[in-house]
């Protein structure tokens, strides 16, 4: 009589893993090569020089007029049709340029909130809980000096200084989804401030896209 046993976790990740084509990742499983792609959605928004205490600014919800720099999103809130994401990492990114006392307010004075469907929260933390890992940071030359020319970040930009999501998030094709950024202290900038908001991971793409 054949025996009949379970198959561990690990059996299951070396049994994809050497499958030509396919990879295993944790926490969703076995992907198709052809099927998948390894890549990021993202929204920019520019914060007023006066920001009110509970003020709130949302990423991936108004892309009218933005421009490719500013946003890789086509149509607001949801992805493309036939479009599927499991987003394995989140977070923003400062842009060159951005004053450091200005950033400082930014960070420590608001919270980010990852929201999908009608409200569903998946992630709510101050805004230096949210690392990308991604842009520039350091000083940088003009006209042979530095002065004023710190580029600041949230983290460090690397990816390898940031983990991954233990619980990948899914965004099924027409799920809303969006990014809430919520200010608990008034803010003044000394400058409009556009900021960026990305979600890191894997999309499936109909052929024709």
């Amino acid at each position: 009589m054949n025996e009949v046993r379970a198959v561990s976790p690990r059996e299951v990740r070396t049994t994809a893993s050497v499958v030509p084509g396919v990879v295993y990742i944790p926490g969703i499983g076995p992907l198709a090569l052809e099927q998948w792609v390894e890549d990021v959605i993202y929204d920019t928004v520019t914060l007023p020089t006066s920001i009110s205490a509970g003020q709130t600014f949302e990423f991936f919800t108004n892309i009218s007029g933005k421009s490719k720099w500013e946003t890789n999103m086509t149509e607001a809130g949801k992805l493309p049709e036939g479009w599927m994401m499991w987003v394995v990492r989140a977070g923003l990114e400062l842009l060159p340029g951005t004053d450091p006392d200005d950033a400082f307010q930014i960070v420590e004075r608001s919270a980010l909130i990852f929201k999908t469907g009608v409200n569903k929260v998946h992630r709510h933390a101050p805004t230096w809980a949210w690392p990308i890992g991604f842009g520039m940071w350091g000083d940088h030359a003009v006209d042979g000096t530095t002065a004023d020319n710190t580029i600041v970040q949230v983290g460090v930009p690397s990816p390898s200084a940031v983990r991954n999501l233990l619980l990948p998030v899914r965004i099924s094709n027409r799920l809303n989804f969006r990014v809430e950024m919520v200010f608990g202290r008034s803010a003044t900038l000394s400058a409009e401030t556009p900021i960026r908001f990305y979600l890191y991971g894997f999309i499936s793409k109909p052929v024709s896209t």
